[in-house]
């Protein structure tokens, strides 16, 4: 479980918003992670030409699972190169996201777009790994389906597709 809670300059008032989430690897199906998160604005800058602050918040739930191609190695935990290690040793990972955009009524009353909610299908392999240099390379990819508030004749939706090849040092 994890909050946060982030204050930041605005234009004549500070911006604020909170945060909490979890993330949950039940032992049963192994490989499994679910992870949740909530953001919510506490204060916001008035919007120009509305006269009121507009309070956006976001909900996104991810499950992933890593398919073990190889046996798994004890990596180790929470530092950032044992996370890293953990996943060269698990090297294909495929996540489900969903998340909900609520933009407190800011489209509706300045008849503009806003984002809605949000639906995505990845994954992530990675081909090569040289332990002593701890280079690793990978491939990814995501889907993205994208609902749109609209107030005109534009699509209500967006389809997007990434692919990216990296390499972690």
């Amino acid at each position: 479980m994890f909050g946060s809670y982030l204050s930041e300059p605005g234009w004549g008032r500070r911006n604020e918003t909170v945060n909490a989430g979890f993330s949950l690897s039940p032992s049963f199906p192994e490989g499994l992670r679910i992870d949740a998160e909530y953001m919510k604005a506490l204060k916001r800058e008035e919007y120009a030409g509305a006269g009121r602050q507009y309070k956006e918040a976001v909900f996104s739930v991810t499950a992933a699972y890593e398919f073990v191609l190889r046996k798994r190695e004890s990596r180790g935990g929470g530092l950032f190169a044992e996370r890293r290690a953990h996943l060269i040793s698990e090297p294909l990972e495929v996540a489900l996201r969903y998340e909900y955009f609520d933009d407190d009524g800011l489209g509706d009353d300045l008849g503009i777009w806003t984002v809605k909610d949000r639906y995505s299908v990845g994954a992530r392999y990675s081909f090569y790994n040289d332990e002593t240099s701890g280079l690793n390379a990978f491939v990814a990819g995501e889907y993205r389906r994208t609902g749109l508030r609209t107030h005109t004749d534009m699509k209500d939706s967006n389809d997007e597709f990434y692919l990216r090849v990296g390499v972690d040092f």
